[in-house]
C-alpha cells in the first residue's frame, strides 16, 4: 500500500499541533543546556530503524517528532511504547517520553514545520522483479516538499533508507524541488547518511557504529547530521551521494558474502571429516589477510601459483562429494569475466599498438604461473594486435622449471617482445596497460603525450581523466 501522509490535518492526535508548538519553545529553552546542540527533529518511518532512531537521539537530548502513516505505530510512540521488539528501546522511550522529549502524529505537514531537521527511514523492498521499491520514499518526498513549500526557515532533510546510486540526486532531490517549488542547498539542504543497525544489538551499534557516512552537496549540512553524534568514537566520512549510498550496498554484499563463505567452507569441511568450526576459528586468527583489508582494493584478476589451482582443487573435491558450493564454483568464471572485461576495454579503444608493464602476477616476483596479464597478452595476440612487455623481474635466460614452461607455453615468443625500458615501451606503444604494482611503473601516466592511453589494472593511478587518457580497469 502506498504511504500518504495528511497534510495540515491531525488526524486522531489530540493536541498535537499544541504539543508541535511547544517543542519550538523547548528547542529554545534546552539548546543552552550543556555544550552539545539540541537540535529538533523529525523521523518519518516508525519501523524498525525509525523507531530506534527515536529512542537513541532522544535519549542524547534531542526533541523527536515521530512521523508515519499507521496510527497504532504512532499511538504506541506518541505513549512512549515501542512498537517493535528491541532490546533497550522500550526503556528509551519510556524515559524520553517522561521527559517529554518524543511526540509522534501522521502529520508529514505539522512536523515539518515544526522541526529542523527530518530524517527519512522509509523501508525500500524488493519488487518481484528483484528491483527496489521506493514509491514510498517518492511519497515522502512528495509530502516533505508540500511542507516545505508553506515553510518560511530553512530544513535539513536527511535520507536514511538504502537506495541505489543516484537516487538522492536523481529522484529524491527534484521530486523534493517540484513539490516544495524551492531549491536544494538554497531553500533546502539534503543529506544521504546510511545506517548500519543490526536487529538485536540496534542501540549498541548506535551509539558504537562502525562508520559515520555523509553524503552531501553542502558541507555545512553534513557536519550538522555529524553533530547528531557528537562524543560517539567512531570514523567519520563525509563523501558525495552515490558514494555514501554504494557504501550500503558494498557492506551488505560483504556481509552476504562472508556468510556463504563461511558456510560454504563448512560444508566441504563436513565432507572431509574435519571440523569446521576449528578450521574457522583458526581462520579468524589472521588479521593480517584474512580480517583485514588486504585484497579488499578495486584491481584486477588474481593469478599466481596457488589461488586457481587451489579454487579448482576444492570445485573437483566438491563435485566428487556431491557438495553444493555455488558461491565458490563461481569465483573462477567470474576472475575470467575480469580478464575477458580488460580485453573488451582494449579492444574498443581501436589501438593495436599495446604496451604492458608488468606481466609477472604480481609486483616483486619473475612468478607468470596463471598471471592474468599474461592471458591478456595472448589473446591481444590472437587479434593481431602488436604486444610489447616491459617486466624489469624477467630475464627469460634465468627463468627455470615450471614458471619458464609455462611462459613459453603461454607466450611463444616472449623474448622478441620485451622492450628493454619503460621509456622505450611507452614510446613503442599506444596504449600502455599497468599489470602490477612494481613502483617504477608510478606516473606512467604523466609520461604519455598526444593520442596514447593508460590503461591501469594496478590500482596505481586511481585518478579520473576528463582527456579520456587514463582508464581504471574497474574505477
Amino acid at each position: 500500500m502506498m504511504l500518504k501522509f495528511q497534510h495540515g490535518q491531525y488526524g486522531r492526535n489530540a493536541g498535537i499541533k499544541e504539543r508541535l508548538h511547544l517543542r519550538l519553545f523547548l528547542r529554545c529553552t534546552r539548546s543552552h543546556e550543556g555544550e552539545n546542540r539540541i537540535m529538533n527533529l523529525s523521523i518519518f518511518g516508525l519501523g524498525y530503524v525509525g523507531v530506534v532512531s527515536v529512542a537513541c537521539l532522544a535519549a542524547r537530548g534531542h526533541i523527536i517528532t515521530g512521523v508515519d502513516v499507521n496510527e497504532e505505530k504512532v499511538r504506541l510512540v506518541d505513549a512512549g511504547l515501542s512498537p517493535i521488539t528491541e532490546q533497550d528501546v522500550p526503556e528509551l522511550l519510556a524515559r524520553a517520553h517522561k521527559d517529554k522529549l518524543i511526540c509522534a502524529t501522521t502529520d508529514a505537514h505539522a512536523a515539518i514545520l515544526a522541526t529542523d531537521m527530518a530524517i527519512i527511514c522509509i523501508g525500500t523492498p524488493s519488487m518481484e522483479n528483484g528491483s527496489l521499491d521506493i514509491r514510498h520514499i517518492e511519497s515522502v518526498a512528495s509530502s516533505i516538499g508540500l511542507a516545505l513549500a508553506q515553510k518560511k526557515g530553512k530544513t535539513i532533510i536527511v535520507l536514511r533508507s538504502t537506495v541505489l546510486p543516484g537516487t538522492t540526486q536523481d529522484t529524491f532531490i527534484p521530486l523534493l524541488e517540484k513539490t516544495s517549488g524551492k531549491k536544494n542547498n538554497q531553500d533546502f539542504f539534503t543529506v544521504y547518511h546510511p545506517e548500519f543497525l543490526r536487529e538485536g544489538s540496534a542501540v549498541a551499534d548506535f551509539n558504537s557504529p562502525p562508520k559515520i557516512i555523509v553524503g552531501t552537496a553542502h558541507q555545512e549540512s553534513g557536519m550538522l547530521v555529524l553533530e547528531l553524534y557528537n562524543g560517539i568514537s567512531a570514523p567519520q566520512f563525509v563523501t558525495d551521494f552515490p558514494t555514501a549510498e554504494m557504501v550500503k550496498y558494498a557492506d551488505n554484499a560483504f556481509h552476504a558474502v562472508k556468510i556463504t563463505f563461511a558456510n560454504e567452507i563448512g560444508l566441504l569441511c563436513k565432507s572431509f571429516g574435519v571440523s569446521a568450526h576449528q578450521v574457522m576459528d583458526i581462520f579468524r586468527q589472521d588479521k593480517k589477510l584474512n580480517i583485514s583489508g588486504t585484497y579488499l582494493s578495486p584491481g584486477f584478476a588474481f593469478g599466481g601459483s596457488c589461488l586457481p589451482k587451489d579454487l579448482r582443487a576444492l570445485d573437483y573435491a566438491a563435485r566428487n562429494a556431491r557438495v553444493e558450493v555455488p558461491m565458490l564454483n563461481s569465483v573462477l568464471e567470474s576472475n575470467r569475466a575480469q580478464i575477458r572485461g580488460a580485453v573488451e576495454l582494449i579492444m574498443e579503444t581501436g589501438k593495436k599498438k599495446i604496451g604492458i608493464a608488468g606481466i609477472s602476477f604480481k609486483a616483486g616476483t619473475d612468478d607468470v604461473r596463471e598471471s592474468p596479464m599474461l592471458e591478456v597478452a595472448g589473446i591481444l595476440l590472437e587479434k593481431k594486435c602488436e604486444v610489447r612487455i616491459f617486466e624489469p623481474l624477467i630475464d627469460p635466460d634465468k627463468l627455470l622449471g615450471v614458471n619458464r614452461e609455462y611462459l613459453e607455453k603461454r607466450l611463444p615468443g616472449f623474448k622478441r617482445m620485451l622492450a628493454g625500458s619503460l621509456d622505450e615501451l611507452i614510446d613503442k606503444s599506444e596504449l600502455v596497460i599497468i599489470g602490477n604494482r612494481n613502483p617504477l611503473f608510478a606516473g606512467i601516466t604523466g609520461k604519455i603525450s598526444g593520442a596514447k592511453q593508460v590503461l591501469d589494472c594496478a590500482g596505481f593511478e586511481r585518478m579520473t581523466d576528463e582527456t579520456r587518457r587514463y582508464t581504471g580497469i574497474c574505477w
